[in-house]
């Protein structure tokens, strides 16, 4: 029998993805009249991150791996292509993540780990509108 997330359970799952400022203004979009609509793109998003690809599942794929997750705020972009090991879900918190950084400067954009605490700190915004692409489409986008 399968289980359906109600709205807050959704967002809590995503808890370990996304900042506490964000999540404060998720959680009264589910409450607001378009709250089906946050619903289904926040249930959306919680399947993608859970089939997302762990620390290590992407080596080797070079520019081919797939980039998960967008975070942005202001010119500084970090684009995620594998999640900490565990489940993906607010019972594992999540500490880091891999992917590419860009701090504003193309040229010295760089592939590393990210501390998603570290981002939420400075209130960074997780793109809820991301379509998945390859790292190749991000660096020749920026």
């Amino acid at each position: 029998m399968k289980v359906k997330m109600t709205k807050f359970s959704t967002l809590h799952s995503l808890h370990p993805f996304i900042g506490p400022a964000q999540a404060a203004v998720l959680e009264k979009m589910l409450q607001g009249e378009e709250g089906l609509y946050f619903q289904d793109l926040l249930n959306g998003l919680a399947a993608d991150i859970k089939a997302m690809p762990q620390t290590g599942e992407t080596d080797g794929q070079g520019d081919k791996a797939v980039v998960h997750l967008h975070y942005f705020m202001g010119n500084f972009d970090f684009w995620i292509t594998e999640r900490d090991m565990g489940n993906g879900t607010a019972d594992v918190r999540q500490h880091q993540a891999f992917g590419f950084v860009n701090l504003g400067d193309p040229e010295n954009a760089e592939l590393g780990y990210i501390s998603l605490p570290e981002l939420f700190e400075s209130n960074v915004e997780l793109d809820l509108y991301w379509t998945p692409k390859t790292l190749a489409e991000v660096r020749a986008s920026i």
